[in-house]
């Protein structure tokens, strides 16, 4: 069921998803969908909530404590990429609010989530910048524009107007943005 309400949410369908098509979709009956989430907003919360768990997963190995702020920072951007690139439906929910027909405590629920992923992103970002690994910039507007960004790239692998990106394609693009991100941020020891 989640599955099935997952890729009609990505699609950007909420507005004209009916429970009966998830059902259909997930071959369970209407009644299963309404007895395990109770209404389309509780689905959207459900899938939601997943697609955070996933984050957190993919996450926490990059955010060991055990790497230097420099190596956490690469190693989170890293873990964000594949993320993304493995479940692209989470693109949506990192970079737009749910729909304004959303019941407005699952509406708050979803962007508290969101806003922790970008909270524990800009702490990493700020950790690499207070301790001289990068240069000075603003972590908050900085991790912004990278998830941002990458988001973008992965929309890409979707159709579009030109054809889409391969997901090969889209991995080299992502890896090719690091490497040259990383060329203006990193700051070189003396010599």
């Amino acid at each position: 069921m989640l599955d099935a309400a997952e890729a009609m949410f990505a699609a950007g369908r909420y507005g004209s998803m009916r429970i009966e098509e998830v059902a259909e979709t997930a071959d369970v009956a209407v009644g299963t969908v309404y007895t395990h989430f109770g209404s389309k907003d509780g689905l959207l919360l459900a899938v939601a909530e997943r697609g955070i768990a996933r984050a957190a997963e993919f996450l926490a190995e990059a955010y060991r404590d055990d790497q230097d702020p420099l190596e956490r920072m690469v190693a989170t951007g890293e873990a964000y990429r594949e993320l993304l690139l493995e479940h692209p439906s989470l693109a949506r929910f990192l970079t737009m609010d749910p729909p304004e027909s959303v019941e407005p405590e699952i509406r708050e629920r979803i962007r508290a989530d969101i806003e922790q992923l970008y909270d524990a992103f800009t702490a990493v970002v700020q950790d690499a910048v207070d301790t001289g690994h990068i240069r000075e910039l603003d972590a908050r507007l900085f991790a912004r524009f990278l998830i941002g960004s990458w988001v973008g790239v992965v929309t890409l692998t979707r159709p579009t107007v030109g054809p889409p990106l391969s997901t090969d394609d889209a991995r080299a693009a992502l890896a090719l943005s690091s490497a040259v991100l990383a060329d203006g941020l990193v700051v070189l020891p003396d010599r």
